[in-house]
């Protein structure tokens, strides 16, 4: 249909739900018309539609606008395509959230405050733009900060997610010589696995994996979780790696050792949270890597007397990396 906009909502219908609309062709020259869908209202979740072949001859012609008054909406799962002279989704409202959607080829303006939650967008050839962004949060794993742009004052805070790689002790290679001590455990509630490190000598315990093409390059930050029925003292944690692939010898050496100290919070069987500072373990996509782990007791600053139980391991990396 040719028409001033395909879905109109004006001030005072709040609290509205738009989903499952299908809107073609929208040209107009006056404002405000020329939208596939124009929300001036608050509380509104517009989902599920598709927009496309929008033809406009307004330089403000969008597929979604969100105009000025329009306080905490949603925008998702939208289908949005060919907006040609305007945007794909035009924010200017407050607390937006604008996620999931799949847009073609033109900007997304985002002027407003707002989150915008990923996986957001597909954008085929141009950057995200915040023309005028203030306090803009944007949270994403599938662009960089050399995809975002801003104007005038405004500024915008990347915060990436993270992708995660999970150690279990049942999936851990034990050895024979100096191996932790890999037992199942019938408790009240359930029944898990642990790795028991001793204070007196230095065990060990061994994970291999292959690092998923969501891994490029960059640092890694490990994180262990143990418990103890000591309620004092320091354990020191230390982790080694090397990444391995075609044409290269499997049983290579490990990287340099990165270590933690961590105190046991006082608290028999409580979990506690050893974090190894970030480091770069010189991985690369879809390398084998082998990753060991041990409990450093004849280091001096390993002061707990008791087994150390470790329960989880995980390997964290920012999505841009």
């Amino acid at each position: 249909m040719t028409t001033a906009s395909g879905i109109y909502l004006d001030v005072d219908a709040d609290d509205c739900v738009v989903t499952g609309n299908y809107v073609e062709n929208i040209e107009d020259t006056a404002w405000p018309n020329g939208k596939g869908i124009y929300s001036d209202v608050n509380n509104t979740l517009i989902s599920d539609n598709r927009i496309i072949g929008l033809t406009p001859t307004h330089s403000f012609i969008d597929a979604i606008h969100i105009d000025s008054n329009a306080n905490d909406n949603t925008v998702e799962n939208n289908y949005l395509c060919d907006s040609n002279r305007g945007d794909e989704v035009d924010d200017d409202g407050t607390d937006t959230i604008v996620r999931f959607n799949t847009c073609g080829p033109d900007n997304l303006e985002l002027t407003g405050h707002l989150t915008l939650s990923d996986p957001t967008v597909t954008i085929d050839n141009e950057f995200i733009s915040f023309p005028a962004a203030s306090g803009t949060t944007v949270i994403t794993t599938r662009l960089d900060t050399d995809d975002f742009s801003t104007t005038s004052a405004g500024t915008v805070t990347l915060a990436a997610t993270e992708y995660e790689i999970i150690l279990t002790p049942g999936g851990a290679i034990v050895p024979t010589s100096a191996g932790a001590g890999q037992s199942m455990t019938d408790g009240t509630n359930m029944s898990y696995y642990t790795l028991g490190f001793e204070p007196a000598i230095d065990e060990i315990a061994y994970w291999e994996f292959i690092i998923p093409d969501t891994y490029t390059s960059g640092s890694i930050t490990p994180t262990i979780l143990w418990t103890g029925t000591p309620t004092a003292g320091d354990v020191v944690w230390s982790v080694q790696t090397v990444g391995r692939t075609d044409s290269e010898q499997y049983d290579a050496a490990l990287g340099a050792a990165q270590s933690v100290t961590t105190t046991i919070d006082g608290t028999t069987e409580d979990i506690n949270t050893s974090v190894i500072s970030e480091f770069d373990p010189g991985w690369a996509a879809g390398d084998i890597v082998i990753w060991k782990m041990l409990r450093d007791a004849d280091n001096g600053s390993d002061t707990m007397v008791g087994d150390a139980d470790a329960i989880m391991m995980k390997i964290t990396w920012p999505s841009e990396r």
